[in-house]
């Protein structure tokens, strides 16, 4: 077990009392908080794998994206300034179409080491596109890897009158989405929507039916 120590900082605990030691500590077992207190009470140094000394910064819970689109992290800067509408009909959608699972796990990978360098620990990735068993598996393996939470609000579509050539029909759609919420829900110990990993959890979840 690896333990760690993070003292003489600004902690902003957001806990049940909302405490704030303006100069605390906290305590890490592992990937567990096993105690948070004042400057006064902190422990010796003795006894800890690593020692931070957050002196003039804020120790804070990591911060929580709660409308996230991994995929998009790969299409920065094509094209700034288009309408919403133009830029979805003309940059989005084609470039859909040219996603594969290596391509989902780079998208996934690059926007959690992005959130990661911003303190998002968690996020809520909204799908807006078709995704199959190995583009699930790539989309939430990349971040279980980076140690990150994550909630998938995956798509859940199916063959209709306005997308007749879709694979799978209703009742094929439905079981497919259970499978994968059996799959992936809670995988990483609860950092991810469930494959059995040692990396991390956060839930899978229907975005909408199309």
């Amino acid at each position: 077990m690896t333990r760690q120590l993070i003292r003489d900082g600004f902690v902003v605990t957001v806990n049940r009392s909302r405490e704030v030691f303006p100069a605390g500590y906290v305590v890490i077992d592992d990937t567990r908080i096993a105690d948070v207190g004042p400057a006064t009470a902190c422990p010796a140094d003795e006894g800890f794998d690593r020692v931070i000394d957050a002196a003039g910064q804020v120790v804070l819970p990591g911060l929580i994206n709660a409308h996230q689109h991994d995929w998009y992290a790969l299409f920065k800067g094509i094209a700034d300034g288009l309408l919403l509408e133009d830029w979805v009909g003309e940059i989005l959608l084609p470039l859909a179409r040219t996603m594969d699972a290596r391509a989902h796990r780079l998208g996934g990978l690059t926007a959690g080491i992005e959130m990661l360098a911003t303190g998002t620990t968690c996020s809520l990735n909204h799908s807006v596109t078709t995704s199959s068993d190995r583009d699930v598996e790539a989309i939430l393996q990349a971040q279980l890897d980076l140690g990150m939470r994550q909630v998938f609000a995956k798509d859940m579509r199916c063959r209709t009158h306005g997308h007749p050539d879709h694979p799978l029909n209703l009742d094929q759609a439905l079981d497919e989405f259970e499978r994968q919420h059996a799959a992936w829900n809670g995988a990483g110990d609860g950092e991810s929507g469930g494959a059995k990993t040692d990396h991390g959890s956060g839930g899978i979840v229907p975005l909408r039916a199309a």
